[in-house]
């Protein structure tokens, strides 16, 4: 059951943005180090990682914003495997009630800048679609100079952004391992 659920738009910073619960954003280098470690889009955990006080999440459009739905729970909720691309989970101790930035510290909607999440330890579950239509046109474009681009100029409801993330987030008394519920597809 939904205790609270946030839907909006937010603008990754080349693929990126955090749930922090800090004071201070002295952890910014440990999140630059997970991004920029190799990981991307496509590998197992790719969508979700986590160093103290803070999980990254990283998508498949790079400065292209997005449509994030952002829901907390009293309890673990069950994933929805059929309409997601990829799902991960990770744990997490938030120190400060946890709000949503990027590396430039650019705000989302209000709608998201609104988050009541209290500080404590939780599991954060992310999952995605619409990068996979986002990595084929990147590959393509990357290949074909006469590849038209997307159109999403005009997109401004986050329900009509091409990706989608679901975050959702329940207490939990202890951290657990991250895991992978499912798998990005290969891209082709």
């Amino acid at each position: 059951m939904i205790e609270a659920e946030y839907y909006g738009a937010i603008d990754p910073w080349y693929g990126q943005f955090w749930l922090i619960g800090l004071g201070d954003l002295a952890f910014e280098g440990d999140l630059k180090k997970w991004v920029w470690a190799g990981r991307k889009p496509g590998d197992a955990l790719g969508l979700v990682g986590t160093t103290p006080g803070a999980v990254a999440f990283l998508c498949s459009s790079d400065l292209h914003r997005v449509g994030l739905r952002l829901c907390t729970h009293l309890s673990p909720v069950p994933a929805d495997r059929e309409q997601w691309e990829s799902i991960g989970e990770v744990s997490v101790t938030f120190d400060t009630p946890p709000r949503l930035t990027n590396p430039e510290d650019f705000e989302p909607d209000e709608t998201l800048r609104c988050l009541r999440i209290p500080a404590g330890t939780y599991r954060v579950r992310a999952a995605a679609r619409g990068g996979d239509a986002i990595r084929k046109h990147q590959n393509q474009e990357n290949h074909d100079m006469n590849c038209p681009p997307l159109d999403i100029r005009d997109r401004t409801a986050p329900s009509d952004l091409i990706e989608q993330l679901r975050i959702d987030l329940w207490p939990t008394t202890g951290i657990e391992e991250p895991s992978t519920l499912k798998p990005p597809p290969a891209v082709q």
